[in-house]
């Protein structure tokens, strides 16, 4: 029985993950659009986080709790486990083209920006399809592309998917404002009537 668990600790990564080989470019902020790639790297995809300088990903300094380990905040450490991180100015012809040389060798790009950002940035859809005809493009945001929303550009973020849905005043108490629903099962806000 003991050498069942013979260098374990070792070799219990050594196994390859069922998507080893599949290469994703993300160009994701926050928490929902990091999720989906973070789990494809969890599955053994090599993922490239690209962050737009000079702040990146928003994560990196957002923190409630007012500590960083080794310059970023657990928040970010969290939500973006085993990728390969790089600064691109995608507002640039020489960034955008360094984009494209990426997305060539590329099976899945996924970004989480406002719609028609990525147009504008010469890295849309039908751009990206011209160096990669087999290439899964995602593009997610809490409005979708289409429809009034979408069409005043407006972002999104959970305080305001939370407001809008109604999920706020349902989570709030009679004769209170509205109260953010926190993660975790805790609440945000101001506390209950006494």
């Amino acid at each position: 029985m003991a050498g069942v668990f013979k260098d374990y600790v070792k070799n219990k990564f050594a196994r390859p993950g069922p998507l080893k080989g599949v290469r994703v470019l993300e160009v994701c902020t926050l928490l929902f659009g990091p999720s989906g790639p973070s789990f494809l790297a969890e599955m053994g995809a090599d993922v490239i986080k690209i962050e737009l300088p000079p702040a990146g990903d928003v994560t990196r300094s957002l923190n409630p709790f007012g500590w960083f380990y080794k310059e970023q905040s657990p928040m970010f450490m969290h939500i973006n486990p085993n990728k390969y991180y790089m600064a691109l100015d995608l507002h640039i012809d020489m960034g955008q083209q360094i984009f494209k040389e990426l997305a060539a060798k590329a099976d899945i790009i996924e970004f989480n920006l406002r719609p028609g950002v990525t147009r504008r940035w010469n890295i849309g859809y039908e751009q990206v399809r011209e160096v990669n005809p087999g290439i899964i493009y995602i593009e997610k945001n809490g409005f979708g592309q289409w429809g009034l929303y979408a069409e005043q550009d407006r972002p999104s973020n959970d305080g305001a998917a939370q407001a809008l849905s109604g999920y706020a005043w349902m989570s709030s108490f009679p004769g209170r404002p509205p109260l953010a629903h926190g993660g975790g099962g805790g609440s945000r806000g101001p506390s209950p009537p006494p």
